[in-house]
């Protein structure tokens, strides 16, 4: 079934799933069923829960219990990159520069721990990114201080350029990073088409991880 009164159609989940929510103790250590932060993560991806869900972390996030507050500081350290988002010139760029650090150090574990690590720095990193964007109300524009996209898309690049060649040295470092950078900054299609219209987390995500999959490409071109 479709559901027509979204933007964009969506597939209706199972009620009985849709409505589903977690046990887990509020501010005043009572258990409660409504929907927390983990929600976002769970939830089907329905119009009304995205709606819920938004609220339901507006109401997190306002809230001035320890917990709010220390999810509220660690969206801004993840956001922003520990904070090198902040820096006023080409924080994008500064931040791409992290992300191959992160990238190198990445390489450095099982193949198995690299997959997992990823995942859950995107399940993980989305997530506080949202909280930062609802913290901070900017939740309809992409802010320059917000590198983990950025991060994120650059260890992607690195776990997939494992594969491609055999060792990463300095110079495949470097292609890695300038390539993503051409990609980030010029925004090809379809990259400019989620950069345009979706101003949102998924959006801000989406047109860097769109970006890495096209630098990957270029990197097959010239190494493989």
């Amino acid at each position: 079934m479709i559901n027509v009164g979204c933007a964009s159609a969506e597939r209706i989940w199972p009620p009985s799933v849709a409505r589903r929510s977690v046990a887990v103790p509020n501010g005043d250590g009572v258990a409660s069923g409504g929907a927390t932060p983990l929600t976002f993560i769970f939830s089907p991806p329905t119009c009304t829960n995205n709606l819920f869900m938004s609220k339901s972390l507006q109401t997190f996030v306002g809230k001035k219990s320890f917990i709010a507050k220390s999810a509220v500081f660690l969206s801004k350290l993840v956001s922003t990159g520990l904070f090198i988002g902040k820096i006023k010139y080409a924080p994008g760029t500064f931040g791409s520069a992290l992300g191959v650090l992160f990238g190198y150090l990445l390489l450095h574990l099982p193949v198995p721990f690299q997959s997992l690590t990823l995942i859950l720095s995107l399940t993980v990193g989305s997530l506080l990114v949202k909280v930062y964007l609802i913290a901070t109300k900017q939740q309809k524009i992409d802010p320059k201080e917000v590198v983990f996209d950025e991060i994120f898309a650059v260890m992607l690049i690195c776990f997939v350029a494992q594969f491609i060649t055999k060792e990463i040295d300095f110079a495949k470092y470097l292609s890695i990073f300038g390539l993503f950078r051409i990609f980030d900054i010029l925004k090809p299609y379809p990259i400019c088409v989620v950069d345009r219209k979706m101003k949102n987390t998924t959006g801000i995500m989406l047109d860097d991880i769109l970006a890495a999959i096209a630098s990957i490409l270029v990197y097959i071109v010239i190494y493989a």
